[in-house]
């Protein structure tokens, strides 16, 4: 093999993982005298023997015998006198062979040995140099990786896109992100085709960043370019959800599931909400019941719960009833009872009604709130009783003490409005100090005017009067102001009514 067949079939092997591509805005000056001068070195070509070397130890290399290819090369690199040129090769090879052995501190000392002599032609002098700041950056040493970086742009005339990810990755890891994302867009725009993770660091920093828009852009070429990856479109679902564009968001996650790449529950579950979402509740519940059924979404209340929600909106009531059922089983809030039963009601089923609302009312919450209301009244009337007897103590002072609790007989014994002024104000200021201030705050109802309304209308429907009424008055004790209750009691005295002139 001739030494100029040799030198190119060196050449190709150093950059055949480069892709060139010439920029029109190149990022730092370039030196052009120093460039000058690099061409200048490593002029001399190496003989034969060493190409010879070379060349073994790359099959060597090849065949991942790499501790054999590395003896080889520093056997004959410290044992022979070879010009400067060979021994630049040599230590260049020898620091490549280290870096595919992944031993990239002993593959830095040579290649910076490889730099020192000043020899390496100037494309190897250049891949050298670039290897040396990858191993930088690999071992998070950013700043000596920027620094090398900068000076590799500024002695080549043509950076190759991979260059300017490196040089992102720098920033990136120094907080520059505006500078980051400069040098990440600007190898994108270079290829026709960028790579994955290009598409995926450009991605990331627009998050950061909050812009979802240009992330968005991103997320569509890596579906178009690398479809087989579910985590792009996942992330682009995510990113057209936050950007409003639900309808594309669906068609994304639809895709996905097509393609087999939804996997978690929660996944399913989005899918199912973005079909009702769009009006398509049909679709949605008929997904949403497969996936149940296939023991991909668990079998729970709230599952339960949102498939009957899908067919409610779909018109398909009686699919809806069959799952509010399947809810029920294992249901234990008080709200979830009152909604059901309202559902019953809507469909005529009275008695299944009437037992959904008595289950409302015998949880654990609603008999909680019973009691406090309970309490709350009995404490009101102590605590008014307590009140009358300080304004009669205070507006008849000259009154006996053990007679505080009548009202006097003498007419002109009636106080004045100063004096029930004064009462008021003094009203006003004990109460606060007062340790029974807090029962003075009624207590929430949580619904329990609407279970005993409820239960109420059921028995209405069947006919059971005396018993309906006696549920509507309780729910105008519980809530005075509860229209529907006084309406129901009308209604029912009516009826009762009516019943006992039939009778």
């Amino acid at each position: 093999m001739s030494k100029f067949l040799l030198y190119i079939l060196l050449l190709t092997l150093s950059w055949s993982t480069f892709l060139y591509a010439k920029s029109e805005e190149h990022p730092f000056p370039l030196n052009r005298a120093l460039i000058k001068q690099l061409k200048k070195q490593g002029s001399l070509l190496i003989s034969d023997k060493v190409g010879k070397y070379i060349l073994r130890a790359e099959g060597l290399a090849e065949d991942k015998k790499y501790n054999q290819a590395i003896e080889l090369l520093k056997y004959h690199y410290e044992r022979h006198s070879f010009t400067e040129t060979e021994k630049a090769h040599l230590a260049m090879h020898i620091g490549y062979i280290y870096r595919q052995n992944k031993n990239n501190k002993q593959s830095l000392f040579y290649l910076q040995k490889a730099l020192n002599f000043k020899a390496l032609p100037y494309h190897q002098h250049l891949s050298s140099l670039y290897n040396v700041s990858q191993i930088h950056v690999e071992q998070d040493k950013h700043d000596q990786a920027l620094k090398l970086l900068k000076f590799w742009f500024s002695i080549n005339h043509n950076p190759f896109p991979q260059s300017y990810i490196l040089l992102a990755h720098c920033y990136y890891a120094k907080k520059q992100l505006h500078k980051a994302l400069k040098y990440v867009e600007k190898t994108i725009s270079l290829i026709r085709k960028p790579k994955e993770s290009w598409l995926q660091f450009a991605v990331s920093i627009h998050l950061k960043q909050n812009n979802y828009k240009k992330a968005q852009n991103h997320l569509e070429s890596l579906v178009a370019l690398y479809p087989s990856n579910p985590s792009h479109w996942k992330q682009l679902a995510g990113v057209y959800l936050y950007l409003n564009k639900n309808k594309y968001a669906l068609l994304t996650l639809d895709m996905a599931h097509n393609m087999g790449h939804l996997e978690k529950h929660s996944e399913y579950l989005n899918l199912s909400s973005l079909y009702m979402e769009q009006g398509l509740p049909y679709q949605g519940a008929k997904f949403l019941k497969q996936k149940i059924h296939q023991n991909l979404i668990p079998k729970k209340q709230k599952y339960f719960e949102m498939l009957a929600e899908a067919f409610w909106l779909a018109r398909e009531d009686k699919s809806a009833l069959v799952y509010l059922k399947e809810a029920s089983r294992t249901a234990k809030k008080a709200f979830f009872f009152l909604k059901y039963g309202q559902k019953l009601l809507d469909q005529e089923e009275w008695m299944e009604a009437e037992k959904a609302f008595q289950k409302a009312l015998n949880t654990k919450e609603m008999q909680e709130t019973i009691k406090n209301i309970q309490i709350y009244k009995k404490n009101l009337v102590l605590i008014n009783k307590e009140k009358n007897q300080k304004l009669l103590q205070m507006a008849y002072p000259q009154n006996n003490k053990k007679q505080k609790d009548s009202l006097p007989e003498k007419k002109n014994q009636t106080p004045t409005p100063q004096i029930t002024h004064s009462i008021i104000k003094q009203i006003k200021r004990d109460d606060p100090k007062r340790k029974n201030r807090s029962l003075l705050k009624s207590p929430p109802t949580n619904h329990l005017e609407k279970v005993y309304l409820g239960i109420g209308v059921a028995l209405y429907q069947q006919k059971k009067y005396e018993k309906a009424l006696s549920y509507f008055k309780k729910s105008i004790e519980v809530d005075d102001a509860f229209l529907s209750g006084y309406q129901w009691i009308d209604y029912t005295e009516k009826s009762i009514l009516e019943q006992k002139k039939k009778n």
